[in-house]
């Protein structure tokens, strides 16, 4: 059971993972010249928030497996092959954050190519797409992983499992 609880960790952490890139290319943030740190906490803690537990809850799967678990006395059917369940589990994650990804990739390429080139300032001219290809690098790095989850699972899975003996 503890293995199967690893998973689903495991996949709760590439999910948040994907959930930290996904805020960037669905939010219409616009930077400026005169952004200070306050701006960018706003703007990027959230999505730091979501990367860090993501990579706490894959680095430390099986602690959390075996604290949630430590209670509970279950134990799984023999004939059940576990490896093939996290490939069916990684495949539908990809699929959904595909499905996340249609409508924000639509406001993405909107953003980019119709928001203004410059905003004519009192220090000169600010580009103003300096966000959107924030948004551009977000979309494309969701597209990637999630391809890789939906038509590569084997390969994520070996990469589980080899964080899984660390």
């Amino acid at each position: 059971m503890k293995k199967i609880a690893e998973i689903g960790f495991a996949v709760l952490g590439i999910y948040l993972v994907v959930s930290a890139i996904s805020y960037h290319a669905r939010s219409s943030f616009r930077l400026s010249y005169n952004a200070g740190f306050h701006d960018y906490l706003l703007m990027f803690g959230p999505s730091l928030i979501l990367l860090v537990g993501g990579v706490l809850c894959m680095l430390f799967r099986s602690y959390f497996s075996g604290w949630i678990l430590k209670a509970q006395d279950i134990e799984i059917p023999k004939g059940l092959d576990i490896n093939r369940i996290e490939c069916v589990l990684l495949s539908l994650l990809g699929a959904l954050v595909i499905l996340q990804i249609i409508p924000y990739s639509a406001l993405t390429l909107i953003h980019f190519l119709f928001s203004p080139t410059v905003q004519t300032t009192q220090f000169g001219d600010i580009p103003m797409k300096s966000y959107a290809f924030v948004q551009v690098i977000s979309v494309l790095l969701e597209l990637i992983v999630a391809f890789f989850l939906l038509f590569f699972p084997q390969k994520v899975q070996k990469i589980l499992h080899r964080t899984r003996s660390l």
